[in-house]
């Protein structure tokens, strides 16, 4: 490994030293590990515990831990003394010289990478060694930062990211590394480990175990933004400023080139220890209003992107103390809007946590985030930082806060507020004081003595009767209003400016430690102190009480008592956008192919998709297992309106059934093509429309085994709140083109907080209504009674009804809904005597209304069915051999329907479809009395993707289906509302309301516009919404155009509706949610017997039957004449006539 304090003796001129120091290395000793324990975890805190083995207690590893926050990961180092100790700090016998660094399996490999099994020579006896791809490093020399580097073990000549952000102070060191730095991206699977090299007993080195963990964890933004070197004295040298939400407060960070917060002696020689830093907060997120950064003073500041600011946050520093901490409006300097908030500063950073009221802020607005340094030194220079936008996101999480007023002689132990919160399973406690939290001998202040003991109260079971009361100590009333009884303590203890008992106790039991040494930071104004929720023996969804108090030896042993405050227990993970997940089993020969586990979640108003294989995700062309190819191609599928009846369906791919057992109904497709090391194709695309590209170019974030894409909701057709389902495959070149198929999950788009209703719900809603089903489980059972429904805010009428546990919500709207409109239904109802509401969101795409001019409101239901007519110009009759002539265009479909096509220059072709070539052009009506679910290959085959037992076409003679037009007239049984219907096929249609041609167009698929369209590759799913105003019998026609057949062995047509997300044919009588149709007219007089006429051949002409008068014209729009009463009825009309229309009528 690399020489970590090269770089402090290269400055030096310690020559010898390095020398020196390469030789005991050779001697490290591998420090032992017994007791040491890992335990795995997906965005936790602790980690790796780790037992005390070193005779430096100030670089004896405690613990270690991590946790991701929007693109960033946060380390956690804890030791047994002082994790970063000043000179007078360092054990006696001991050399203030430490290097800390954590190890990073990125690609969870051990085989891989640096192995920690083994440093210089020597074995380190670890049991669950890592592979390590990143080492993160900090070292601590004289009390004073020695190199701060993220490097590759590897390469150890190059620094990939130097002087991050880092906290250090008390037992630990916090560092800041985006996941970039790392090779890493959410969602990744990796090992951590670490160790500790220092110069005390003989450079011994302390090693840790290892856990495995997922790079995820609470959602939200961490806005950033870096400035480079460019101040004289770089402890005032911005390098960088972030800022995320925690709860109702933000947490500022800012990082610099030195010390953020050096002693009068770390001071640079020749400098003034004197720093002002500011946070710049724009909060309207317009340059235009509040104090602009473009200038200062009268000067030009040089920012490229000036803010407007509203509200400055500083941290005054001076002659190593605070000097100034309080958040104002820059247009009204003098006038403090908050004072004394917590802060801390150690190592290169300060860290500022501010209540979003004082900011003037909430969750969701969008904010700009800047930063100035102003320093005594260099003739005041002031160094700018650029600005960044940011939406405040991140866990809604509860904190419990406590203020107290200042009302104690030494300030320095005068507590000003405590908090409490819970992240990753572990309680998050900090307490602000108003002077220095944990002074050195010399910034205590004068006349006090520097000895203070912290504690917090925390009352587990919140009575205040159980426990040990605050209300008294020592046999005197403390003067509290709001008394616990306190079954936990925690104690910070520190004298003469070193820790003095770091503990956690039962106060009726004071002489047992329960936990010593957690990890906590002492630094600033503040003390912060993390604490297994196992320790205090709570758990998540318990509320406690939380109060505090500290007693110093100043002033006569004084104590500061304060109030307490409730905390219910509840993870930041509660708060968490939702996660669908889904895993796969190892199922391919080609491991970089073979998918794993895909995940999606909300993060900033964006869909962030995972996916993560056995193998690599986007292999280099050398990590192709051998006999495979580097092509592979990954696609997400988005059911975005949660039904697998609509969009493509994964039940089947290209002829063959998928497998899948809970298939969707895809609406969007997203895919990475990667090939030959390269990509090879991002795209959004609708999978019923695929070569209309909705968003291409994307950038995909991947290493290891893991990739992720992050896309504007907006740009996907979705909306927050809405509830999808998500699955995916991987189809690669290896293994004949095999393709890897995974199962899907469910998830509402919600940045996350409480879900409301979290019964199992199906939810339909449209222009016309909507349906809400909800099945009861166990004692959260739903009150019908209680519910109500609001739709946009506005209270609607609803009907609920209940059958055993499922209950059904339904309701019209007042007004057709627009379509291409997004609405937000809300449904509130009593569930286990709780009151809940949740909210669903639904889109409504584009409908027609069904012309109530046509609506029949009776039929003769004794003929149900269709009417068909089919003709057919295929390559028999082309003079070129073109399979046919309509070219997939609906106009000129009808054209051949009509039988005017004819070739350039000849005589016009005919219908192969009517064999004896008599009557209309386009052949006799052919009668369906059943459902339309026609294949070619039928009825020897069966094409059964979406339904079985298909029926041949109609007049299939010949061998293909090529060149055909047909024609499908009808009558729909359509209650009032909104219908989605749809067919099958790989060839164009058009549907129109009414029987002609002319009437209002319901669906076009066609190649008027794109001549590539049709036919498509495989068969697919069509689908059309139309809403009928009342309900009828309406019309309705269908004509389907066939040119060939591409990839489908034959060709194929299923005329369907969709209902209680399922596919239904038109007209199947054993199916009671089919939608009937019939073929019959009107019946005026419902009661009057109506005339009839049927048609069939027989020997030298028709047959006509007839009731009522029989009439013929020679046009369909007449004169019509009485040719025939019914009395004469039958009769035969030879052939050799004259063409006519004939009718009935009776009046």
């Amino acid at each position: 490994m690399r020489l970590y304090t090269e770089y402090q003796e290269g400055r030096d001129g310690d020559g010898a030293g390095a020398g020196m120091r390469r030789w005991l290395l050779g001697m490290a000793l591998a420090v032992g590990l017994a007791g040491a324990n890992a335990s795995g975890a997906t965005g936790g805190e602790v980690l790796v515990t780790d037992p005390k083995d070193m005779a430096d207690s100030s670089g004896d590893i405690r613990s270690i831990g991590a946790r991701v926050r929007g693109d960033v990961l946060f380390l956690s180092m804890t030791v047994d003394g002082v994790a970063a100790p000043s000179v007078g700090q360092t054990p006696e016998g001991m050399s203030n010289r430490y290097y800390y660094h954590w190890l990073l399996d990125t690609d969870n490999n051990p085989a891989t990478g640096r192995s920690n099994a083994e440093y210089e020579g020597n074995a380190t006896g670890v049991t669950q060694p890592i592979g390590a791809e990143r080492v993160v490093m900090i070292g601590w020399r004289d009390g004073r930062p020695n190199g701060v580097e993220v490097y590759d073990p590897l390469d150890e000549g190059t620094t990939i990211l130097a002087d991050f952000p880092f906290l250090a102070s008390g037992n630990s060191l916090t560092a800041v590394v985006p996941l970039s730095a790392l090779g890493l991206v959410r969602g990744q699977t990796f090992g951590l480990a670490a160790f500790q090299e220092g110069a005390s007993d003989g450079w011994a080195v302390d090693w840790t175990e290892s856990v495995v963990l997922t790079a995820d964890g609470p959602p939200g933004t961490v806005a950033r933004v870096g400035d480079p070197a460019d101040l004289g004295d770089p402890s005032g040298d911005i390098r960088s400023i972030a800022a995320y939400a925690q709860g109702d407060r933000v947490v500022l960070w800012m990082s610099v080139h030195g010390v953020a917060a050096p002693s009068v002696e770390n001071t640079p020689a020749e400098k003034s220890n004197r720093y002002y830093y500011h946070w710049l907060l724009d909060t309207d997120n317009n340059p235009a209003t509040g104090r602009s950064n473009a200038e200062y003073e009268g000067n030009a500041t040089g920012v490229t992107r000036a803010i407007g600011s509203e509200r400055v946050i500083m941290i005054g520093w001076r002659d190593g103390r605070p000097n100034g901490i309080e958040v104002y409006d820059p247009l009204d300097e003098d006038t403090a809007i908050l004072t004394g908030f917590p802060f801390q500063v150690g190592g290169n950073s300060l860290v500022a946590v501010v209540p979003m009221s004082a900011l003037g802020v909430v969750r969701g607005q969008t904010v700009s985030l800047s930063a100035f340094q102003e320093g005594a030194s260099d003739g005041w220079a002031v160094d700018w930082a650029e600005s960044v936008e940011w939406t405040i996101d991140g866990p809604d999480i509860p904190v419990a806060a406590v203020a107290d007023p200042k009302d104690m002689a030494d300030p320095s132990g005068d507590i000003r507020g405590i908090t409490a919160h819970v992240a990753g399973g572990e309680l998050h406690l900090s307490m602000t004081v108003d002077g220095v939290a944990a002074p050195s001998t010399a910034n205590t202040a004068e006349g006090m003595s520097n000895r203070y003991y912290y504690h917090w109260l925390i009352d587990t079971d919140n009575n205040p009767a159980t426990g040990r009361s605050n209300a008294e100590y020592e046999g005197n009333a403390t003067g509290v209003s709001r008394p616990v009884g306190t079954e936990r303590v925690v104690m910070i203890g520190w004298r003469d400016g070193k820790p003095n008992g770091i503990e956690v106790y039962d106060p009726l039991d004071e002489s047992t430690a329960i936990l010593t040494g957690f990890r906590y930071h002492a630094a600033g104004n503040t003390l912060t102190a993390v604490i297994p929720l196992e320790a205090l023996g709570v758990a998540l969804g318990q509320t406690v009480s939380v109060s505090a108090f500290q007693e110093g030896a100043s002033d006569g042993w004084a104590v500061d008592w304060i109030e307490s405050a409730e905390l219910t227990l509840t993870s930041d993970e509660a708060s968490m956008a939702p996660v669908a997940v889904v895993e796969d089993p190892e199922d391919m020969g080609d491991a970089n192919g073979d998918l794993k586990r895909i995940e999606a979640t909300l993060a900033g108003g964006q869909l962030v998709l995972r996916m993560t294989v056995y193998g690599t995700i986007l292999p280099a062309v050398e990590d192709t297992a051998e006999g495979m190819v580097n092509r592979h191609y990954y696609h997400w599928l988005l059911d975005t309106d949660n039904n697998p009846a609509t969009g493509r369906s994964n039940a089947e791919y290209e002829g063959n059934a998928t497998g899948v057992s809970r298939p969707v109904g895809t609406e969007r497709v997203v895919m990475v093509g990667w090939r030959n090391g390269n990509f090879d194709g991002r795209q959004v695309y609708d999978p019923l429309d695929e070569d209309t590209v909705i968003l291409s170019g994307f950038e995909v974030e991947h290493s290891g085994d893991t990739m992720e894409v992050r896309l504007p909701l907006a740009a996907l057709g979705l909306s927050l709140g809405q509830t999808i389902a998500v699955s995916a495959f991987q189809e690669g070149a290896s293994e004949g083109w095999k393709v890897d198929w995974m199962e899907s999950a469910e998830l509402t788009l919600s940045e996350g907080g409480a879900s409301g209703i979290d019964l199992a719900t199906v939810f339909e809603g449209d222009a016309y209504g909507f349906s809400i089903r909800l099945e009861d489980e166990g004692a959260r059972q739903l009150d019908p009674a209680s519910v109500q429904v609001a739709l946009n805010g506005t209270a609607v009428t609803s009907e609920a009804t209940k059958t055993g546990g499922l209950t059904r919500v339904t309701g019209v709207h007042g007004t057709l809904l627009p379509a291409n409109s997004t609405h937000t239904l809300r449904l509130t109802a009593s569930v286990g005597g709780e009151v809940q509401s949740r909210d669903f969101v639904f889109l409504v795409g584009p409908y027609t209304v069904l012309p109530a001019a046509g609506r029949l409101s009776t039929v003769n239901t004794a003929h149900g069915g269709f009417v068909v007519y089919v003709t057919q110009i295929s390559s028999d009759q082309t003079a070129d051999g073109a399979r046919e002539v309509h070219g997939g265009v609906a106009e000129l479909a009808e054209r051949q329907l009509r039988g005017e096509l004819a070739p350039e220059g000849g005589s016009p072709y005919y219908n192969e479809a009517n064999l004896e070539w008599e009557g209309p052009w386009k052949g006799d009506p052919t009668v369906v009395e059943g459902v339309i679910n026609w294949y070619e290959l039928a009825p020897g085959d069966s094409a059964s993707l979406n339904f079985p037992d298909d029926d041949p076409f109609p007049h299939q003679y010949a061998t293909t289906a090529e060149g055909r037009v047909i024609e499908i007239l009808t009558y729909l049984e359509l209650s009032a509302g909104s219908h989605k219907l749809g067919l099958y096929s790989e060839s164009g249609h058009k549907a129109t309301a009414g029987l002609s041609a002319t009437g209002p167009v319901l669906s076009l698929f066609d190649n008027s516009e794109d001549p590539t369209r049709v036919p498509t590759y495989f068969g697919r799913n069509q689908f059309f919404d139309v809403v009928a105003p009342e309900a009828g019998y309406y019309p309705i026609r269908v004509l389907w155009f066939h040119r060939y057949r591409r990839q489908e062995p034959g060709a194929i047509l299923e005329l369907f509706s969709v209902r209680d997300r399922g596919l239904h044919l038109l007209n199947d009588t054993t199916n009671p949610l089919a939608i009937r149709a019939y073929r019959a007219g009107t019946l005026l007089t419902p009661g009057v017997e109506q005339p009839e006429i049927q048609i069939s051949r027989e020997a030298g002409g028709l047959r006509v039957v007839w009731t009522g008068a029989l009439e013929a014209a020679a046009t369909v729009q007449g004169p019509w004449q009485v040719i025939a009463q019914e009395s004469q009825s039958p009769m035969v009309v030879p052939t050799t006539d004259a063409a006519r229309y004939l009718r009935s009528r009776r009046d």
